[in-house]
C-alpha cells in the first residue's frame, strides 16, 4: 500500500509520538513509513499548522538532536 493511502495515520503517529515526547528524525520516519523526505515536510508542515490552529505547542527542530519536537 502506498504511503498516501496511509496518510491519516502516519500524521496521526507522528502527531502521537510528539505528544508523548518522542521527537521525530527525518530520516528514521521516512524509513519507517515508506515516506520521502520531502512527504515527511509535508506531514510536518500539516501538524503545525494544525497547532497553530489550535493554539497549541508549536513544531521546532532540535538543533542539538536534529529532530522534530515540541516546545
Amino acid at each position: 500500500m502506498k504511503a498516501h493511502s496511509k496518510k491519516p495515520e502516519i500524521v496521526l503517529e507522528m502527531y502521537y509520538r510528539l505528544k508523548k515526547g518522542i521527537g521525530l528524525d527525518v530520516g528514521e520516519i521516512s524509513r519507517e513509513f515508506g515516506l520521502s523526505t520531502r512527504t515527511f515536510y509535508r506531514y510536518a508542515r500539516l501538524i503545525r499548522a494544525f497547532l497553530a490552529q489550535h493554539r497549541e505547542e508549536s513544531l521546532i527542530k532540535d538543533s542539538q538532536t536534529g529532530k522534530y519536537r515540541l516546545a
